[in-house]
């Protein structure tokens, strides 16, 4: 603790903090990293590898055509979770696939919630089929994906 006769020189701790504050704006600079491809680049590419039509992904998916020309025409589009989730659907993804598109568009599956787990429940079953799934989740109570 430096007092009195050295009237330029800082506290120490304030030199410890501005230290501090440095290292910790590194720290979360080099964490900002770009994500290697948008959600509306994985989206095509999963069309494309599954080699499916567009139409179909969208009507599977309960997807209206015009929000689904915004989604192709804008690589930052982000999308709402249910439509996030009903493209997984619509597009048939096992359970990785799920999660890796839902995390680029900012989402996740979380073990407590209930809705997630039946959705998880039916993609691990490989059932798609968006009706019965709405069904579920409204008798558990859950909201529904689409309507």
């Amino acid at each position: 603790h430096w007092v009195g006769s050295q009237p330029h020189m800082r506290h120490p701790t304030q030199n410890i903090q501005n230290i501090t504050l440095r290292l910790f704006d590194l720290t979360l600079t080099d964490s900002f990293v770009e994500p290697s491809i948008s959600f509306q680049q994985a989206l095509f590419h999963h069309i494309d590898y599954k080699q499916m039509d567009e139409v179909e992904v969208y009507n599977r998916a309960h997807i209206d055509r015009r929000l689904f020309s915004k989604i192709r025409s804008d690589i930052n589009f982000k999308p709402s979770r249910k439509t996030a989730i009903c493209l997984c659907f619509g597009l048939m993804l096992d359970l990785d696939e799920t999660i890796d598109l839902l995390e680029k568009a900012g989402f996740i599956l979380s073990h407590s919630s209930k809705g997630d787990i039946i959705i998880s429940y039916f993609i691990s079953k490989a059932n798609y089929d968006l009706q019965v799934i709405n069904n579920v989740l409204y008798e558990y109570g859950e909201p529904i994906l689409y309507i």
